[in-house]
């Protein structure tokens, strides 16, 4: 479910996630794995048996229903995060540009993070499995890194953080 939400007048917030078609069910079938698994293991079924596999179960439910793609942005610094496995803060000194772009995430391996900051492509943080997450901002900082994140409305984000990071717009792509 794409957020926005503005934290105070000097910064911003984007979030993304897995559509809740996807997400929810996935959710539900593991808690509901994990209480059948607990609830009748089998005659056999040891201790261990009994409590690691619904504790995994359930600790898989919980990783796919926090699973998403947030940037934050404040007149310091932008955050990148995939929660719950990346996370990246680049210095305002350090941005070189950020645009709005498209791109195919199959061509990066699929959805997820994928890729590295230093390869041409850049790295992708993309959770909408199954929703249009083929859009969003092109971060390039002054090392040559480049970030491809998922944003709900890329024009009006790169708009947004440009403003508050002073970033000038590009004048050309910076693929």
């Amino acid at each position: 479910m794409p957020d926005r939400t503005a934290t105070s007048s000097s910064d911003v917030r984007f979030r993304t996630g897995m559509t809740g078609w996807l997400r929810w069910p996935l959710v539900a079938v593991m808690l509901a794995l994990a209480v059948f698994s607990w609830v009748a293991p089998g005659d056999d079924a040891s201790t261990s048996e009994r409590t690691v596999g619904p504790l995994v179960l359930v600790l898989v439910a919980v990783v796919l229903a926090s699973m998403g793609v947030t940037v934050r942005a404040d007149r310091a610094r932008l955050l990148l995060a995939f929660t719950p496995f990346y996370r990246r803060s680049v210095a305002r000194q350090e941005i070189v540009s950020v645009t709005a772009d498209t791109w195919s995430p199959i061509s990066f391996g699929g959805w997820g993070v994928k890729g590295w900051a230093r390869s041409s492509k850049g790295l992708l943080l993309n959770a909408s499995l199954g929703r249009r997450g083929d859009q969003g901002l092109r971060v390039v900082t002054t090392d040559g890194r480049t970030y491809n994140v998922e944003v709900p409305d890329p024009v009006g984000a790169a708009v947004r953080v440009r403003e508050l990071l002073d970033v000038p717009e590009a004048s050309v792509a910076t693929r």
